[in-house]
């Protein structure tokens, strides 16, 4: 085997006698080598059942585990010479008969393990150990592991709980405390807060479990405030009294100075007028209006110090005391705040508690601290790591940077028998592997911290050492993944003394570097000149569209050039890393936050027709697709919503939706009457059409299960809401679908609950964009770790994270080991010392972050990466990701032109494009400068109601029509439901009508009246619209027929009439009814050439079904011929 550095490193970590710490650099295969590693130890005898590998993602464990099987089973097919090869380069050792045979054993042996390979996320496995051991962790027996849906539902009845004992008993402490924190903060600060305090809740189990517990904190974070055991706001204010005589004395002195000295003066003298004048008054006059001290000069000019210089000292001193009686002020208002919040805090999170005790769940946390604490700390801890630690003999961890503290309790746990007791005289040694990297550690949000990361490193090291084994630390520098450019480039951006390298290093800096594998491909580096502001005019406030940027705004300008760009790539040049042209998922952008930029970019993208994947995250109550299913059920539940309506018509819900003017058409000019009623009145095939569908989803609406409602209209419309939306909307519509699911497995299933469920969460789902889908992916910087492509762009490199506003909770350090105690920032009140402190350390670490954010983003490229962005009005600052990779490559680019920026690397290869040198320019051919030729018009279809010019009486007064809609709709709805349904369904149509009871009874008996039953058969249709073309009229005519029975020989076509006269017979019967009758059956012979149609008038109130004789309608129809318009 020929040795090189990078199988060197990768030989000494995947070395199964002995521990290690791997710090890997991005691209190094460090998958490859946790892989290597099992590998190794099942080749050396360890059973698989006694090997643990714990991965940060399901994704990650599920490739680890498919890799794994995948060699093993390769294994069993190979020949002795193959599987010796294959031996050699996993060990770098000759392999005897009996390895070989162990060898193909192994695939055998791995899939007969009881449970399978222990390849999982810690979650997994701490969901596992829980299951294993209820009863020693006191929880609940077979519980279930709730999503952060059901989290936040279980959380907001804890709140509501605690807040309604609060309002009835105000006196008690929780009383109080609800009152106070109501002054201070509103229902959004408040809801974060006590996340927060969820998050934290295994640092104040204590603080929590009892009121004695909280006050002993409280006087520690008093003490660490610098508040004195007895000190008050009376007393710190005492402290803050004027010496009346002295500030006379120094208003006098000030008149010495100049003009603005003299107002100073003035001041002065206001102020010691007051009844009781205080330091606190003075505020203007020794700070400035960001609350920071006044340089001495801003108060006393130098003349006013030169001729009374004892005022030099004494404002000095003033102004500290001002400070000092400040901060113990705005101290002591958030210790009032805190122990209100701790108050209140405890009681929700103990209901929250007793609530998912209830339901037998728990949350992902739950899962870490519940088995924390089981593995540590409760009196059966030692027998439970007694009956797992004799089944773990080698534990790897990956993406150990990621690893929160508290499951680092739980890994340190597992193997503290691995250095102590029976583990270390066994004969072959138990290991830990551990593999990451201190530059990716990018998700202190959820707990990791690269400090930690460092000394948990430093523990097992002292614990290895005192057991007599080794823990060996490998550097993987070499990258299998980047370009040479690439990594040239990132080696110069966070080379040593450079801003960029800030929170890169740990406590000791490490000479760290990439070596490129790839040396034979030539990628390249781009940095284009940032988009800046035009001096255009502003907008007029109250004409601009709301929300919307114009379209000349830097960030739409750099989504239109990124488009362009990206149309101008795809099939038409060359990748730098290979042999064929670029492809939409080459491409992959990469924004820190997903802000306007985002969606400008996707839209630019889509406007191009260039396939793009969407947002990686979704929230669904902010998708349009899930908004317009939304709307429909609204609607459908309460048809007198307009606005749901609107929304509708214009969405993919329907086959032909409506267009603005369509929209318009139907709205305007309606009077009083509803949206609905407007379209029900209307005959038009386009909104006939519209009434068709939406009166069938109408009628089941108020009986369907939510998921049967949206499974049936997303049968039809789901290709239209990706045909205009994009793939993404195919996720948030089976997301949609996957919470009516949930929904109805613990709520009743009716689609209102439904809706008034979903509006009370926020759901997010995350998008797997690991397999590229021939689409361009956007993405945060956070969802793309893990991933890689061949082309990376950079566009949002300017904006930087607001290091200067607290979150609500700060957690503060007590002085007791290890306890932190939330304390309210309160941000409006005066920013003491301790409240700087945690800002500014705050700020280090988010700096920190950012750095390492950006070493994920440029290590995510293969063969290309492009760096761009746009400015504000303010100028970049020089710690924006755009001026560190700039200010990092100065010198080590060329400059292609202002316009195109500078290129590290080759120039990239253009297909077919032929570069036109100078010459004369061609005259254009006339058919540019010529008008096209007008299109004929296409004529509108002409009404039936306008063909037979029905008159304005014919509809009868308002009252009349309102309830003859209320007739057709009943008579359309109503048969579609079973007979014990339709008397409720009928008598809250009814009602919503305002209309009698007694209407509802005489449909009701309409529809089982024995000549008359036949016509609501179940294979009857309802509102059917009709559009055929009558060559003896030469019209395209349109209409909608109330009740169609269809069969292959005959047709019967009914129309309803809903007035009070009741004709004896046919020839009695209204002339206009007539004509419009004869004009349905023309419709319908055009239709249903083959087949025979009569034609039938149902009259509501006899009720009577009155069919109509052809010489009769032969008649009307002669006459419609005369009078056509």
């Amino acid at each position: 085997m020929t040795e090189t550095p990078a199988n060197t490193m990768q030989l000494r970590a995947s070395d199964p006698r002995t521990s290690a710490w791997v710090n890997a650099n991005a691209g190094s295969g460090k998958t490859h080598v946790l892989v290597s590693r099992v590998l190794r130890l099942m080749i050396t005898g360890t059973q698989p059942s006694k090997i643990m590998c714990l991965t940060f993602t399901k994704a990650a464990a599920a490739e680890m585990a498919n890799r794994l099987f995948d060699q093993l089973g390769a294994w069993v097919s190979m020949t002795d010479i193959e599987l010796r090869q294959s031996l050699e380069r996993l060990e770098n050792v000759r392999s005897d008969e009996a390895r070989l045979r162990r060898a193909r054993q192994l695939f055998t042996l791995a899939l007969e393990t009881p449970g399978g390979l222990k390849i999982q996320t810690i979650h997994a496995f701490c969901e596992r150990v829980l299951q294993l051991f209820p009863v020693e962790a006191g929880i609940v027996p077979r519980f279930s592991v709730m999503d952060d849906r059901l989290s936040a539902e279980i959380l907001k009845a804890a709140q509501d709980r605690v807040f309604c004992q609060a309002r009835s008993e105000p006196q008690t402490e929780v009383g109080k405390a609800v009152e106070d924190i109501c002054g201070r903060m509103g229902a959004n600060a408040f809801d974060e807060a006590i996340k927060e305090l969820l998050k934290r809740r295994s640092n104040l189990d204590t603080v929590i479990a009892s009121s004695a517990g909280r006050n002993e904190a409280l006087d520690r974070l008093r003490c660490r405030l610098g508040l004195g055991a007895e000190e008050t706001a009376e007393s710190i204010s005492r402290a803050m009294d004027l010496d009346v005589r002295t500030y006379k004395a120094l208003a006098e002195a000030l008149l010495v100075g100049s003009a603005k000295d003299g107002e100073r003066s003035a001041f002065l003298l206001e102020v010691l007028e007051r009844s009781a004048p205080s330091l606190n008054d003075l505020k203007s006059f020794y700070l400035t209006q960001k609350d920071l001290p006044r340089k001495a000069s801003g108060i006393a000019t130098k003349a006013v110090t030169t001729a009374a210089p004892w005022t030099g000292d004494f404002i000095a001193e003033e102004q500290r005391r001002l400070c000092e009686g400040l901060d113990k002020l705005a101290n002591l208002e958030r210790l009032s705040a805190s122990r209100s919040l701790l108050t209140l805090g405890s009681e929700i999170l103990t209901a929250f508690e007793i609530e998912k005790r209830h339901r037998g769940v728990y949350d992902f946390d739950d899962l870490i601290l519940r088995t924390g604490a089981l593995l540590r700390e409760k009196p059966d801890a030692a027998w439970v790591l007694y009956k797992l630690d004799g089944g773990i003999e080698h534990l790897l961890v990956d993406e150990a940077q990621d690893t929160s503290p508290a499951q680092w309790h739980i890994i340190q746990a597992l193997t503290e028998e691995f250095f102590a007791g029976a583990g270390r005289h066994e004969g072959a040694p138990r290991t830990v592997f551990a593999v990451g990297d201190r530059k990716q550690s990018i998700y202190s949000f959820q707990g990791a911290d690269p400090d930690v990361f460092e000394a948990v490193h430093d523990d097992f090291a002292r614990r290895a050492a005192a057991a007599g084994h080794d823990l060996r630390d490998v550097d993987f520098t070499v990258s299998f993944r980047s370009a040479p450019e690439i990594l040239q480039a990132v080696d110069a951006v966070f080379g040593k003394q450079t801003l960029a390298r800030t929170g890169l290093d740990g406590r000791s800096p490490r000479d760290w570097h990439h070596e490129p594998v790839r040396r034979q491909v030539q990628g390249l580096v781009e940095i284009w000149p940032l988009i800046s502001p035009e001096d255009t005019e502003e907008p007029d406030p109250w004409t601009a569209p709301v929300d919307r940027e114009p379209a000349h705004s830097p960030r739409r300008r750099l989504a239109a050039k990124l488009a362009q760009t990206i149309e101008d790539w795809i099939g038409k040049r060359l990748l730098s890393g290979g042999g064929r042209t670029v492809r939409p998922e080459d491409i992959l952008i990469l924004v820190r936050v997903r802000n306007g930029f985002f969606d400008a970019l996707l839209r630019e993208l889509r406007r191009r027709g260039i396939p793009v994947a969407g947002a990686d995250r979704l929230k669904l109550s902010e998708n349009i697709a899930i908004l317009d299913l939304l709307a429909l059920a609204q609607f459908c539940l309460l048809p007198e919503d307009d606005y749901s309506l609107a929304c509708i018509l214009k969405s993919p819900i329907l086959a032909l939706s409506l267009t603005e003017d369509e929209l318009m058409t139907l709205a305007m000019g309606r009077g009083e009457k509803t949206l609905w009623r407007a379209l029900l009145s209307r005959t038009e095939p386009i909104y006939a059409a519209a009434v068709a569908h939406l009166s069938r989803l109408v009628a089941i609406a108020p009986t369907a299960r939510p998921y049967d409602f949206f499974a049936s209209v997303l049968i039809n419309s789901r290709l239209r809401f990706i045909s205009r939306l994009g793939s993404e909307a195919n996720d948030a519509l089976d997301a949609l679908l996957d919470q009516a699911q949930t929904f109805e497995d613990s709520h009743p299933a009716t689609l209102g609950s439904f809706l008034n469920w979903f509006a009370s969460g926020d759901i997010e789902i995350k998008r797997n964009m690991e397999q590229p889908a021939g689409e361009v992916r956007i993405m945060t910087v956070h969802g793309a770790k893990g991933l890689e492509a061949p082309i990376v762009i950079l566009p949002d490199t300017v904006s930087m994270p607001d290091g200067r506003q607290l979150p609500p909770v700060l957690m503060v350090e007590t002085g007791k080991a290890g306890e932190k105690l939330p304390m309210l920032s309160l941000n409006k009140l005066y920013a003491s010392a301790t409240v700087a402190e945690l800002r500014d350390k705050a700020g280090s670490q988010q700096a920190h972050e950012y750095s390492r954010l950006l070493y994920v983003a440029m290590t995510r490229a293969r063969d290309e990466l492009y760096v761009c962005g746009y400015e504000g009005r303010q100028k970049p600052k020089d710690e924006c990701w755009y001026n560190l990779i700039k200010n990092g490559l100065e010198g080590q680019m060329r400059l292609l032109s202002e316009e195109a920026g500078s290129r590290l690397g080759a120039d990239p290869v253009f297909l077919g494009r032929d570069i036109p040198g100078p010459g004369k320019d061609e005259p254009l051919p006339a058919w540019v400068l010529s008008k096209p030729a007008g299109e004929a018009p296409v004529a509108e279809p002409v009404a039936i109601s306008k063909l037979v010019r029905l008159p304005a009486a014919a509809m009868g007064a308002d009252t009349r029509m309102a309830r003859g809609l209320v007739i057709h709709r009943l008579l359309q709805v109503l048969p579609d439901l079973t007979a014990e349904a339709r008397p409720a369904q009928a008598l809250s149509m009814v009602r919503m009508a305002g209309c009698d009871d007694s209407l509802a009874h005489a449909i009701l008996d309409i529809l089982v009246h024995p000549d008359l039953a036949f016509i609501f058969a179940p294979d009857g249709l309802s509102e059917v619209p009709l559009l055929a073309h009558l060559p003896d009229l030469g019209l395209d005519v349109a209409g909608r027929i109330d009740r169609l029975l269809l069969s292959p020989e005959h047709v019967l076509a009914i129309d309803y009439k809903t007035g009070r006269e009741v004709p004896a017979v046919a020839d009695d019967a209204k002339p206009d009814d007539l004509a419009q009758m004869a004009a349905y059956r023309a419709c319908l012979r055009r239709i249903h050439p083959g087949a025979a149609v009569e034609m039938a008038l149902l009259y509501t109130a006899a009720p009577k079904l009155l069919r109509l004789p052809d010489a009769l309608l032969d008649r009307a129809y002669d006459q419609i011929a005369v009078n056509r318009p």
